[in-house]
């Protein structure tokens, strides 16, 4: 009589596997484990390490130095960065500090640094006004062409005022300004460079006409000076020449008209 034959169970693992599975399991838990108590032992030397770091008198800042403030006292840029002598150099955070700096209308740039292992270093760049814009409010400008801040007390003084101009006019950097303003910054920007013709104080105000052009008031009594969209620098030497000419001949001038730097129109007082 045959013997019947007895069929294995394909998809039972035997039990010399499952212990060898069981053990490659344990060893990779005790893998991760270690590595997470190295992590941690890590982590808390380094957290010690930065306490006793942050207290330790070595980094106690000796000197805090401040460049590129103009109008700015070096005491009110301390406070606004929240950097002051004495303090730990490692525990000032610079982005904080440096951001709490540009939060002032008049600062454009600022950096922070520490210079280990008793120094802070903090520079920064001002905003320089050029005129004043008279929007229904009057608000600065810099010598960007940016509204930066709206114009307080005092702040005024010896910069032209730009009567003219609409909101609509005013645009952000990167953007192209329109020809009224671009105008406007055009001229300003001539000035400054050609500073000799007409002086901050001497210029009281630009009219912007959007089919003229500008037309600068300046001097006492006062002048009217027609230029037009363009050549600036060129249209103020030319004035700067037509003044000391009818200077020497002693006559008053009311207004010029240099629309056009070939053709010169005097209009002296009385006509």
């Amino acid at each position: 009589m045959a013997r019947r034959r007895t069929k294995t169970n394909r998809y039972k693992k035997p039990a010399s596997h499952r212990r060898g599975r069981l053990a490659a399991l344990c060893r990779a838990a005790a893998v991760c484990g270690g590595f997470l108590v190295l992590f941690s032992v890590t982590g808390y030397a380094f957290l010690w390490m930065y306490d006793t770091a942050v207290h330790a008198s070595c980094f106690t800042a000796r000197s805090v130095e401040v460049s590129g403030n103009v109008r700015l006292t070096k005491q009110e840029i301390l406070d606004r960065a929240g950097v002051a002598v004495g303090q730990n150099v490692l525990s000032v955070r610079l982005g904080q500090a440096r951001e709490r700096l540009l939060a002032d209308p008049w600062i454009a740039r600022a950096t922070v640094r520490r210079q280990l292992p008793d120094k802070i270093s903090i520079e920064v760049s001002e905003h320089v006004p050029m005129a004043v814009l008279d929007l229904g409010e009057r608000f600065l400008m810099d010598t960007r062409g940016e509204i930066f801040k709206r114009a307080g007390a005092g702040e005024c003084e010896n910069l032209p005022m730009v009567r003219g101009l609409a909101f609509s006019d005013v645009t952000v950097a990167g953007q192209k300004p329109t020809p009224v303003y671009g105008a406007v910054v055009d001229f300003l920007r001539a000035r400054r460079q050609t500073d000799w013709v007409l002086p901050g104080s001497v210029v009281s105000e630009i009219r912007v006409d959007r089919d003229l052009g500008l037309t600068v008031v300046a001097g006492r009594p006062a002048v009217a000076v027609h230029l037009g969209f363009d050549r600036f620098a060129e249209k103020l030497v030319r004035l700067h020449h037509v003044l000391d000419l009818n200077q020497g001949q002693g006559l008053r001038v009311k207004s010029v008209d240099l629309m056009d730097p070939d053709r010169v129109v005097i209009r002296p007082w009385g006509t």
